[in-house]
């Protein structure tokens, strides 16, 4: 690399969080996500806490709080989005891509990834 150039923009300010070796939070994570989708898919619209929380045998607000605490600023805001964090009423991937000038199809890339940390 020439001196004085960077290979590539600077990511300053959206760096990875370091991987936590705690692969149960992350399979609880994942397990809540798959929840979200498959009762999503059978009733047609965004669960609510109450119904994750029966299918999951967890506490998702509280599980997914405590995990995104380790995200980038914009996977958390994301999730935050999508399951109705900290006091934000749940979105659509649809409805996050049109606040935040991203594709739906970004935003589940981006919260797929942030489930599979």
């Amino acid at each position: 690399m020439p001196s004085g150039g960077s290979a590539r923009p600077s990511d300053e300010g959206w760096s990875r969080p370091p991987r936590c070796g705690c692969r149960s939070d992350a399979d609880r994570l994942a397990k809540v996500a798959r929840a979200e989708m498959k009762i999503t898919h059978r009733l047609g619209r965004t669960p609510t806490e109450r119904e994750l929380a029966e299918e999951t045998g967890h506490e998702p607000a509280k599980l997914l709080t405590s995990l995104i605490d380790g995200l980038a600023p914009w996977q958390a805001l994301i999730m935050r989005l999508r399951f109705g964090l900290d006091g934000y009423a749940p979105h659509t991937p649809r409805q996050i891509a049109g606040q935040m000038g991203l594709t739906p199809y970004w935003v589940r890339q981006l919260n797929k990834e942030s489930v599979s940390r």
